[in-house]
């Protein structure tokens, strides 16, 4: 018999956004973190950073909302964000939708 873990294991971009926070070094941030956690602004990594240095995120957290920022931004919701109501987006956002909303339509003669 052998035996199941039942911990997840961290994908390596969030192992990368956590491993950036606790160094206090944006300097090794790759662009794919960027992308995939919806870091557009000062403030969005700030929202993220101050959380997951006190513990209020923990990387598994982080980690299951990657790519979501609807989820993102209900993750941030706790007292040591500074920049309260702030609301992320991903490039991801809204894939996987079953209402059609990002169905691509092509009209006109198909050739």
């Amino acid at each position: 018999m052998t035996a199941v873990s039942t911990t997840r294991r961290i994908r390596p971009v969030t192992l990368n956004m956590v491993d950036s926070i606790m160094l206090d070094n944006f300097g090794t941030l790759r662009p794919a973190a960027l992308v995939d956690f919806g870091i557009d602004s000062e403030a969005h990594y700030e929202a993220l950073y101050y959380p997951v240095r006190a513990g209020d995120i923990t990387p598994e957290a982080l980690d299951a909302a990657l790519g979501d920022g609807p989820a993102l931004t209900k993750l941030v919701d706790v007292e040591s964000n500074p920049h309260k109501g702030i609301v992320f987006k991903t490039a991801y956002d809204g894939y996987g939708d079953d209402d059609g909303g990002d169905t691509l339509v092509i009209e006109g003669p198909v050739s």
